[in-house]
């Protein structure tokens, strides 16, 4: 992970994010206006694209179908799906995410009369299937993550895909 520093008025160094683009050799970073982060983890990864590049960050929502269940397979099924995602997270330009638990086992927490309320479930119930986990993919196309979505696993067993580009919009 990279950062730029930039010297505040007091003389302290503050390190802006960035995300160096593989497309594109030896071309500096903008600076990530969005936000200002006192430091950096290995996982931190800003959603500006570097000036001149045509690629576009998707994040791709995984759906699994309604009623699924990893337990029910049999050692056939669970080492297609294995090797199916297995082969999705060796894609140039894929980034897994951590796989989500069940929606049986979230909890949804708001703000009511000023008190931060929790209750037991996932904030929306999905119709047909739940958010199971998510991948990021860097592709210069809709088309490109498009194909990719469409070898997922969970979409062959009954599931979906919903792709979102990535934007800022703070």
């Amino acid at each position: 992970m990279a950062a730029l520093a930039a010297l505040t008025a007091a003389g302290t160094a503050q390190l802006f994010c960035h995300q160096p683009s593989p497309r594109i050799a030896n071309q500096e970073p903008e600076r990530c206006p969005s936000r200002v982060v006192s430091g950096l983890s290995a996982g931190v990864r800003c959603p500006l694209q570097l000036k001149g590049d045509k690629s576009v960050k998707y994040v791709l929502l995984i759906y699994q179908p309604e009623g699924y269940d990893p337990a029910a397979l049999n050692e056939d099924q669970y080492q297609e799906v294995a090797e199916g995602y297995a082969a999705i997270n060796a894609t140039p330009n894929v980034r897994s995410g951590l796989p989500l638990g069940f929606a049986r086992d979230a909890i949804t927490v708001r703000v009511r009369g000023g008190q931060a309320v929790s209750s037991p479930g996932p904030y929306v119930e999905q119709p047909g299937g739940t958010l199971g986990g998510y991948i990021e993919f860097e592709a210069d196309s809709d088309e490109e993550a498009v194909a990719l979505a469409s070898k997922i696993p969970a979409v062959a067993q009954g599931g979906a895909v919903e792709i979102r580009p990535s934007k800022v919009y703070w």
